[in-house]
C-alpha cells in the first residue's frame, strides 16, 4: 500500500505505532510503503491513499504463511468483498485501485 507521507507529522511518523515501523518496507519525504493486512491495519487514514496496488490470494490453493488459500466459494467472495472495501475506503476520490489478475492456471496460463 501507498501511503503519502503528509498523513503523517514531519519525522515523527515512525513513532505512529511500533506495528507500523515493523512493516515499513521503503519511506522517503513524499512516500512511504508498508505491507500490512489491509483488514485489519489502524495505519492508514481513510481517503489518504494515492494508488493501490495488489496481488491478493486468488483461492488457488497456494501454501500461505498467513492466509487459507482454500475457502469455498462463498467464504472466498466474502474475503474479497471485505478486502476491496476496505481498499476503497482508504482511496482518495482521485485515487487508483490496481488489481494483478493471473493467467488462469486451469487454462495453461
Amino acid at each position: 500500500m501507498h501511503l503519502p507521507a503528509e498523513n503523517f507529522s514531519g519525522h515523527n511518523h515512525f513513532e505512529r505505532s511500533a506495528h507500523l515501523v515493523e512493516n515499513i518496507i521503503y519511506s522517503d519525504e513524499r512516500i512511504l510503503l508498508i505491507n500490512d493486512d489491509s483488514l485489519t491495519t489502524n495505519a492508514i487514514q481513510p481517503e489518504s491513499i494515492d494508488l493501490i496496488v495488489t496481488s491478493p490470494p486468488y483461492n488457488v490453493d497456494i501454501q500461505y504463511n498467513s492466509h487459507r488459500d482454500d475457502l469455498s466459494y462463498s467464504e472466498y467472495l466474502e474475503f474479497t468483498r471485505a478486502w476491496m472495501t476496505r481498499g476503497f475506503d482508504f482511496l482518495k476520490d482521485d485515487g487508483r485501485f490496481c488489481l494483478n489478475i493471473p493467467l488462469d492456471k486451469n487454462k495453461g496460463g
